[in-house]
């Protein structure tokens, strides 16, 4: 129990260093895996209450972008929330399924993608086109708005970033975020 409390402490603590660092909302250099493990921490309470695995291949180590921490870490937190809904919206029917987050960070070219992909419901490939509409939703409306997807793709614009939805063989859902390498001098 002690050991419960100790990392609810560390969450809380996590949380409102968060909101209160003013220097993570100017531009700077950052390292993914910084955004990611913050965003991680921020979703974990809910992932682990509900005995989802995180599992992070690679989560960008020395891999800078140039951006503002928290828009950036809002983005992987809507993500992350959307998968864990998803895998969720699974267990109503099979309570002992066992959910799954895969992250991943790379180098392709010129750019440094992630790719989040869960093990849910998964997105119906004539909904693919939408999920990036404002107010476009397949949940229920009186609890999600539907603008969690349409937020993350204006921030990631703003940092002249993409994000694009798959879906695999599996029904697996992905979501791939490219950042362009910043150039080194």
């Amino acid at each position: 129990m002690e050991k419960g409390t100790l990392k609810c402490k560390n969450i809380v603590q996590n949380l409102l260093g968060f909101s209160r660092d003013s220097s993570l909302s100017e531009n700077q250099n950052i390292q993914i895996n910084e955004i990611l493990n913050r965003a991680i921490l921020i979703t974990e309470l809910r992932t682990r209450a509900m005995g989802i695995r995180i599992n992070v291949q690679d989560a960008g180590d020395k891999m800078l972008i140039y951006g503002r921490f928290h828009p950036l870490a809002q983005v992987f937190c809507n993500v992350l929330q959307n998968a864990y809904e998803a895998i969720a919206e699974k267990r109503k029917a099979n309570p002992e399924f066992g959910g799954e987050i895969n992250i991943n960070a790379h180098k392709e070219k010129n750019e440094i993608v992630i790719s989040i992909e869960d093990n849910g419901i998964g997105i119906d490939s004539r909904n693919l086109e939408y999920i990036f509409d404002p107010l476009f939703t397949t949940k229920d409306p009186e609890k999600n708005a539907g603008l969690g997807l349409p937020l993350a793709k204006q921030i990631l614009q703003d940092h002249k970033a993409q994000i694009f939805g798959t879906i695999n063989e599996d029904r697996k859902t992905c979501f791939h975020i490219h950042f362009p390498v910043i150039p080194t001098s």
